[in-house]
């Protein structure tokens, strides 16, 4: 799993992945959030509270349609 693009707001933020194929969408996003989890409430001991909320959304992007996603 490679982060080609990271952006987002105050309440929510937006991830470009390049994924292999044998990694699925579930499965990165399962890593994604308890991985940076830890890492906030070990960092930042005053948002022991953190969580992400229980959903997500996934779109499909094509390796040619990549650098037009990336604004």
């Amino acid at each position: 799993m490679k982060a080609l693009a990271i952006s987002g707001a105050a309440d929510h933020v937006h991830i470009l992945l390049c994924l292999p194929a044998t990694l699925s969408v579930a499965k990165a996003v399962q890593l994604l959030k308890g991985n940076s989890s830890k890492w906030i409430r070990e960092t930042f001991p005053k948002m022991h509270f953190f969580a992400w909320q229980k959903g997500y959304g996934a779109f499909s992007v094509s390796i040619s349609g990549v650098d037009a996603t990336v604004i």
